[in-house]
């Protein structure tokens, strides 16, 4: 476990695509970061299990349904959801950890991921939603 990054788990919502957590948990495991990823395939991820920091729970339920058992579920002050083919670099993990340690009127903050996939033999990157950067979450009532 990344020791500046043991608050923070990293949540994944999938359905059908455990193709994409073949590219996104070995990621996660090698930085030390902690995943919770609630599954709504029609089979279990077998391979989940070999992720020491990823918590693997097998549910076919709606997203909603699914989000109610994230919220029952995680243990870490802060947590980020992001799709199971995307990526965030630790230190972005950290800026936006440390933000939310220095402004206690904000609850949330985001920050731009990296959409993965495979390209025949190669692993490839992109913005994940390059329409909404420079998006900002600032409400009057966040």
């Amino acid at each position: 476990m990344n020791p500046l990054l043991k608050d923070v788990t990293v949540l994944i919502l999938t359905h059908n695509r455990q193709n994409c957590l073949d590219l996104t948990l070995p990621y996660w495991e090698k930085n030390g970061v902690r995943t919770l990823v609630i599954d709504q395939s029609p089979k279990e991820y077998k391979k989940a299990k070999n992720y020491l920091n990823c918590n693997y729970l097998y549910a076919d339920k709606s997203f909603s349904e699914r989000c109610s058992i994230a919220a029952r579920t995680l243990e870490s002050r802060y947590t980020i959801l992001i799709s199971d083919d995307e990526l965030y670099i630790p230190s972005a993990l950290l800026k936006m950890k440390k933000f939310l340690d220095e402004k206690s009127d904000f609850i949330s903050v985001g920050g731009m991921s990296i959409a993965v996939w495979n390209y025949g033999p190669r692993l490839c990157g992109t913005w994940a939603y390059k329409k909404t950067f420079k998006h900002e979450n600032l409400e009057n009532n966040p």
